[in-house]
């Protein structure tokens, strides 16, 4: 039986990739559809969502730095300081530093949200 590559293994005896006899064109073809099935995949399902993947990527490209830091900062602050409610007995010391670190995660992961 032959592998990823197309070789046969040692106990069938030498492949054309070992024995460096050339491949025609169409051989070639053949072996690399071949292997292609045997993995049970619907490549046109995969390359949909490849070509999915590229167009959110160029998306993200193309908006990725249109916001300068100080922009970044009043949306966090504006996010977190209208919708942030604390629920049980917290001090002014750990709310503060609470919405300190949420922020700070927020403003790093700013061009990925």
């Amino acid at each position: 039986s032959e592998d990823l590559l197309g070789t046969t293994g040692a106990s069938t005896g030498a492949s054309d990739f070992r024995s460096g006899e050339p491949m025609d064109e169409r051989e070639r073809e053949r072996r690399r559809r071949e292997r292609l099935r045997d993995f049970g995949l619907d490549w046109r399902e995969e390359e949909a969502k490849h070509t999915r993947a590229l167009a959110a990527m160029r998306r993200d490209l193309e908006t990725l730095g249109m916001t300068d830091e100080e922009m970044k900062r009043e949306v966090v602050a504006d996010l977190l300081g209208s919708r942030l409610k604390f629920l049980g007995e917290f001090g002014r010391v750990e709310q503060f530093v609470t919405v300190r670190r949420l922020s700070l995660i927020v403003e790093n992961s700013f061009d990925f949200l």
